[in-house]
């Protein structure tokens, strides 16, 4: 039975078909997101099997083997690589209309030249075949072989950026970008990780944090930071995010009370009470 990944995959019409076969597909590509760690784009990092490139980090995957019952043990507890990939693989089928579906099985075929439809079944000699393959597809050959002429990173405030320098600083042809994700610095939901989130990006900044005053300044200096690293890529890549009302001064002023009140409870042993 053919797979129903080919060559016109998602291209119904002729037109289609022209656009991509004779003018998109040669092009390279310009990624201006996704969850690349960094440190594994520096580091040249080549992953031991099909389950710590699939699994390790897509958290869309975890959430739909979670819809679909497998206990978090599997998704990212401490279960074996083989077993999660068998809880994955049992999952597959069920995402039958999600994108995930399609992903998968155009990742199979188009990195590992795998035909077959990914289940309970066809689990082992998928695992086989594509851990087979795993040793020749590092990160970097990975971005060389499918033409990545841009990737640009997800990058929070606290992260240093040494990595970027690293990779700037090697061989490799694609050109690495970090953006500009602040997401962490809204989760006053919980005061504990926020303080220790502040005290972190302090850290990496190298000025000391202190609850009862407000960060913005430093807003402005990390994401002055950001912008250079950016370079030309800034207006396409980094305004978007600058655009955030990052941490207004009521709510500077809530995350302070916030810091203070975990402090003081974490000083005194106390429950603590609603900022």
């Amino acid at each position: 039975m053919p797979s129903f990944i080919h060559d016109d995959f998602l291209l119904h019409s002729d037109a289609a078909q022209r656009l991509y076969h004779e003018f998109a597909k040669s092009e390279p590509i310009f990624d201006y997101h996704n969850h690349l760690p960094p440190a594994d784009i520096a580091n040249n990092h080549q992953f031991g099997d099909l389950a710590e490139i699939w699994l390790g980090g897509d958290h869309y995957k975890w959430r739909a083997m979670r819809a679909n019952g497998v206990a978090e043990h599997f998704c990212t507890g401490d279960a074996s690589p083989r077993e999660k990939f068998d809880a994955w693989s049992a999952t597959v089928p069920y995402t039958l209309r999600n994108p995930l579906y399609h992903w998968t099985h155009l990742e199979l075929q188009r990195y590992f030249g795998i035909d077959a439809a990914l289940n309970a079944d066809s689990a082992q000699s998928i695992w086989d075949e594509a851990n087979a393959q795993l040793p020749a597809q590092s990160v970097h050959q990975i971005l060389d072989t499918h033409k990545i002429a841009v990737a640009c990173t997800t990058d929070d405030p606290a992260d240093s950026l040494d990595y970027h320098q690293q990779i700037a600083a090697s061989s490799l042809k694609t050109r690495v970008y970090p953006t500009f994700r602040p997401d962490k610095a809204y989760g006053l939901k919980d005061p504990s990780a926020f303080v220790a989130y502040c005290e972190n990006w302090a850290r990496q900044q190298e000025w000391k944090f202190n609850p009862s005053t407000t960060c913005l300044p430093r807003w402005k200096s990390v994401t002055v930071n950001f912008t250079l690293w950016a370079g030309e890529f800034r207006i396409t890549v980094l305004r978007p995010f600058l655009r955030i009302p990052v941490l207004s001064r009521r709510h500077a002023r809530s995350s302070t009370r916030c810091a203070m009140a975990t402090r003081r409870v974490q000083s005194n042993s106390l429950d603590l009470v609603p900022c």
